[in-house]
């Protein structure tokens, strides 16, 4: 299971709306779907996800490639690492991620 979390490790920087990049921005759910191989491999089953520097929180259930899962957070982050925590195999890699934050 380790091994699945190191095969993919997505980074995203946030960029402050204001311009303040100091100030961090609100996430308040997360969308995630995972892709698949046309020979059904390469499904992300569950993740994680740590925020700055914090320790991750998770893991979060997407065992469907065919479905995009939320998850509500209210988290402050300049940046957010979305980590596999198992996963069929092979070449790993999400096919949709969404952050989303307040209207």
């Amino acid at each position: 299971m380790l091994l699945a979390l190191l095969l993919l490790s997505l980074l995203v920087v946030f960029l402050a709306a204001c311009g303040d990049s100091t100030s961090g921005t609100q996430v308040e759910f997360i969308e995630s779907r995972s892709r698949q191989m046309p020979d059904g491999t390469a499904i992300v089953t569950s993740v994680q996800l740590s925020f700055d520097d914090a320790d991750p929180i998770g893991p979060f259930a997407t065992p469907n490639p065919g479905e995009v899962y939320g998850f509500e957070l209210a988290v402050d982050a300049e940046s957010v690492r979305l980590g596999v925590v198992t996963s069929t195999g092979g070449n790993t890699g999400a096919r949709e991620i969404r952050f989303l934050g307040p209207e």
